[in-house]
């Protein structure tokens, strides 16, 4: 009895050392976990890194950035068209946050879709002193929007699988009321299954 109990016990040290324990990962390093049937952080990442550069670069924002002043930007939203269930906010915080820190670029925090916006309080007390002033209390409306959406494309080679993840940008002008720049990012995934590195 005494000899099972210590093979046991040793079949369990054995077992525990072959697991690794959990931690830490710098986010935008290659040792983050890929997965095949969702969106990691770091595809967020490259898409939102993408994305907001071919913004800047694009002939669109150089037109823009020639009145002399910063375009003012409301964020409408990105629309998750994809079988996984996620904050889209996880690619538009990156986004906003990449554009607001290019110093070209300002961001509307107090307009937003059916009358919500980022910062509330913000919208309150600006609407406050509007009022004690005098002013009109409407915000001012941003000159551009900017709208995306989330798609993907699944298939399939005997054990092989792909998945590709499709990020599509779209900037309104609210004045002409007509799309002035548009783009897309595609990340692809294969393999036969999820795996730690890319």
């Amino acid at each position: 009895m005494k000899k099972l109990l210590i093979a046991a016990g040793v079949a369990a040290l054995a077992f525990t050392g072959c697991q690794q324990g959990a931690q830490y990962e710098d986010a935008q390093g290659n040792r983050t976990i890929t997965n095949l049937d969702k969106v990691n952080i770091q595809d967020f990442a490259k898409a939102a890194d993408f994305l907001v550069q071919s913004f800047l670069s694009s002939e669109e924002f150089a037109n823009i950035a020639k009145a002399g002043k910063k375009p003012v930007i409301a964020i409408s939203g990105v629309r998750n068209d994809t079988t996984g269930n996620f904050d889209t906010d996880m690619l538009m915080t990156k986004i906003k946050s990449a554009m607001i820190n290019s110093r070209k670029v300002l961001i509307s925090t107090t307009v937003g879709p059916g009358g919500r916006a980022d910062d509330a309080l913000a919208r309150e007390l600006r609407q406050q002193d509007d009022f004690v002033a005098g002013r009109d209390t409407l915000p001012k409306t941003p000159e551009y929007t900017l709208s995306g959406k989330i798609l993907e494309d699944r298939a399939r080679a005997g054990d092989m699988k792909q998945t590709s993840y499709v990020f599509q940008l779209t900037l309104t002008s609210v004045k002409e009321g007509v799309a002035v720049w548009m783009e897309e990012k595609i990340i692809t995934k294969q393999g036969e299954k999820d795996s730690v590195g890319w």
